[in-house]
C-alpha cells in the first residue's frame, strides 16, 4: 500500500468519525419522544384512570388539564358508554355538573328518560346521579322532568329527586314537592322532601 493510498484511509476514516459524532449530537438535540402507548390514548383513556379508585370526583381543572381541553364531551361520552367500567360512569354523570351548557343539558334529559324506568342496579344509579347534574346544569327548566321522578317506585330515587328539584333553585318546584310530601310513606323521602322544601323557602 503506497504511502498516498494509506493517508487516503486515514482521511475517509476521519470523515467517518465526524459524520458520526455529528450524528450523534443531533440525535441528542432531539426532544425525546412520548412512549408508544402514550401517543395512543386517546382522551376517554386518560380520564378513565381519573374516574376510577379515588374517594371523589375529579375537579373540572383536573380534568380539563389531564387532556388539554374541555373535558365535557369526553366525559359524555365515558357517562354513555355501556362497556366502560360502572364507577366511572357514574362519576361522569356527577361530574357533569360542572359543565353546563346546551350539549350537557341535552344529553342529562336524555339519560334521566333512558333510566327512568330502572328499578335496581346500577342503572338506578345512573339516574339518580344524572338527576342531581340535570337540575344544577338546566335549573328551573328540568323541574317538571325532575318532579315525575318523585313517583318513582324506587325510594332512593324520589329521595334524590327531591334534592335536585331543590338545586334547581325553581320556585316552581315548591308544588310538587308539597303535594308528594302529602302522600309520602318512606322516612327517607319524606326527611328529603321536607329539606328540599326547606332549602328553596329558606326556613
Amino acid at each position: 500500500m503506497t504511502e498516498r493510498v494509506a493517508e487516503r484511509l486515514r482521511q475517509v476514516a476521519r470523515e467517518m468519525c465526524v459524520r458520526r459524532f455529528a450524528l450523534i449530537a443531533a440525535l441528542l438535540a432531539l426532544p425525546a419522544l412520548a412512549p408508544a402507548d402514550s401517543l395512543a390514548q386517546t382522551p376517554r383513556d386518560q380520564l378513565l384512570p381519573l374516574l376510577q379508585g379515588i374517594e371523589d370526583v375529579p375537579s373540572q381543572a383536573l380534568l380539563d388539564d389531564t387532556i388539554s381541553t374541555d373535558a365535557g364531551p369526553t366525559l359524555r361520552l365515558i357517562a354513555a358508554d355501556t362497556t366502560a367500567p360502572a364507577e366511572a360512569r357514574l362519576r361522569a354523570f356527577v361530574a357533569l355538573a360542572d359543565y353546563p351548557g346546551g350539549a350537557t343539558l341535552t344529553f342529562l334529559a336524555a339519560q334521566v328518560t333512558q333510566y327512568s324506568q330502572a328499578k335496581a342496579g346500577e342503572q338506578t344509579l345512573y339516574l339518580r346521579a344524572a338527576a342531581r347534574s340535570l337540575a344544577v346544569v338546566g335549573g328551573s327548566a328540568t323541574v317538571d322532568q325532575l318532579a315525575s321522578l318523585l313517583d318513582h317506585s324506587v325510594a332512593d330515587v324520589r329521595a334524590d329527586a327531591a334534592l335536585a328539584l331543590a338545586a334547581t333553585g325553581a320556585m316552581t318546584a315548591l308544588p310538587p314537592l308539597r303535594s308528594h310530601l302529602l302522600r309520602e310513606t318512606n322516612d327517607l323521602v319524606h326527611l328529603a322532601l321536607v329539606e328540599a322544601i326547606r332549602e328553596l323557602t329558606h326556613t
